[in-house]
């Protein structure tokens, strides 16, 4: 977080100089090493990087975050955003919730964010979105509902015309008793997605209407 890759990597070479270590943390520190190398390295050569606040329309006083768009960054524009629990005017809360919002564009100008509302929000929380590059599916991680597999489950909603459909969990084939979480597309022409988990994570593959029922090494058809 400091940028003392070079202090860093020194320290995971004095580690690996002990031959007696297990080879699961030699493993860990040689990769270690490498990304301390990209640091090094990135340090050194620095690429042009400025970031435009989207203003207003877009960010609020809250905490905004986990962006998400459409392919062509066209119509719809997703956030995060953390809101006090039961109490949307006090800034102060120590409690808090995630709900979706969207901001549309309109002639090259985002216009003011709305809350999703139901079904996709609720007095819970919810997290972690992706939207599929049709902009059709929206995926995201949902904590302790009544349909839950886990601490935290992976729920699916698709959207006919300006509406959301009620979202669906997406079964134990996806979802396990550990926390599921942070859905993300891998390639846009197969439809497939990953998601953390706290057990080994599967990609999932998605052709029309999706169908979680089915997994064929980790391929969800």
């Amino acid at each position: 977080m400091n940028g003392l890759y070079g202090d860093a990597r020194n320290d995971y070479m004095k580690f690996l100089s002990y031959s007696d270590q297990p080879k699961d943390k030699q493993d860990k520190a040689n990769k270690s090493i490498k990304s301390c190398d990209f640091g090094i390295n990135s340090m050194a050569h620095p690429v042009p990087f400025k970031p435009v606040n989207l203003g207003d329309s877009v960010n609020s006083p809250y905490d905004d975050y986990m962006n998400a768009v459409d392919f062509q960054m066209s119509r719809s524009y997703f956030l995060t955003r953390k809101l006090p629990r039961n109490h949307p005017a006090n800034k102060e809360a120590t409690e808090f919730n995630e709900d979706f919002y969207e901001a549309k564009k309109v002639d090259s100008v985002w216009q003011k964010a709305f809350n999703l509302g139901p079904p996709i929000n609720t007095e819970e929380n919810e997290g972690a979105l992706c939207i599929s590059p049709d902009g059709k599916y929206i995926f995201f991680a949902a904590c302790n509902r009544p349909d839950g597999y886990g601490s935290c489950d992976l729920y699916w909603s698709r959207r006919k015309g300006d509406e959301w459909s009620t979202p669906e969990n997406m079964g134990p084939v996806v979802n396990s008793s550990s926390w599921d979480s942070q859905p993300s597309f891998l390639r846009m022409e197969r439809h497939s997605i990953l998601r953390a988990t706290e057990r080994a994570g599967k990609a999932v593959r998605i052709s029309g209407k999706p169908n979680f029922s089915r997994m064929v090494h980790g391929v969800f058809l």
